[in-house]
């Protein structure tokens, strides 16, 4: 009788890459500098250092990028974050938005936080290279990014048609098909009110999101939620940022992803 070992979900993972035969290995992973860190903060970028020391072992070449969302806007802040900071910057880019802490000296809410997550790396053996996203956002190979999401604005929407679609009930397939009509892959920076999104009294969230795309200026038209102010910005302003669905693989595509982990919540409906 044989014994039979049960194998680990990260070694079928591991055998999956493998088995693509390739000479080098991107691992990429992301986080929201909201706030202090905690323990399940560690869990994907764990998994992609368990997998990094797995392929250095075989004598593979492997990159693992970090990826800190701080172009990502405050939905919301921590409770420990002084309630009148909290209805200044809510909307605003984590980038933009400065050190919650007087005696502090950081150069934003998002160093702030982020530095302090990537100052435990050390003690865990962690290594990997840290892409701060509202820097990436500012260089040109990003940038071409955003155009040819929106030069390809119509293929993408049939394909999150084809993938979402059949995932929502006849209500949420009608906000969707009605959103889809105007949809425009990318969100500006207001720069009246350095906004890039505005939360509602009920507290729906509304993205200050493109409605005209203006091919021959490249640029594009905007309408702040938060301020209505409406202006003008360019692809190449540094005040875009690509709606997560693209901004994702936009990331993959150019930093060659090999692998990245994702949670629950972008594999259920909708998601």
């Amino acid at each position: 009788m044989v014994n039979k070992v049960s194998t680990h979900w990260l070694e079928e993972t591991v055998q999956e890459i493998s088995n693509r035969n390739l000479t080098e290995i991107t691992l990429s992973t992301g986080k929201t500098p909201s706030g202090h860190v905690h323990i399940g903060i560690l869990r994907e970028i764990i998994i992609c250092d368990a997998i990094r020391r797995i392929f250095e072992k075989k004598g593979i070449k492997v990159f693992f990028y970090l990826f800190m969302d701080d172009f990502d806007a405050a939905k919301r802040f921590p409770y420990y974050i002084n309630e009148d900071y909290q209805k200044n910057n809510l909307g605003k880019p984590f980038a933009l938005i400065p050190c919650p802490f007087e005696d502090c000296g950081c150069e934003s809410y998002a160093y702030h936080f982020g530095n302090e997550l990537i100052s435990t790396f050390k003690h865990f053996g962690i290594k990997n290279e840290i892409v701060w996203t509202y820097e990436l956002y500012q260089k040109r190979e990003m940038q071409d990014k955003i155009k040819k999401a929106l030069d390809n604005t119509n293929r993408i929407k049939e394909i999150l048609k084809k993938h979402i679609l059949p995932t929502l009930d006849e209500d949420r397939k009608k906000q969707f098909n009605d959103m889809q009509k105007t949809w425009i892959p990318v969100m500006a920076i207001c720069e009246k009110c350095n906004k890039i999104q505005n939360r509602a009294k009920d507290g729906s969230i509304h993205p200050n999101r493109a409605v005209k795309y203006l091919k021959k200026e490249q640029a594009v038209i905007f309408e702040c939620p938060a301020c209505g102010y409406s202006g003008k910005t360019s692809i190449f302003s540094g005040k875009l940022k690509l709606n997560w669905r693209v901004d994702w693989p936009a990331k993959w595509a150019l930093f060659k992803a090999t692998c990245e982990p994702a949670g629950k919540d972008h594999s259920v409906k909708g998601g």
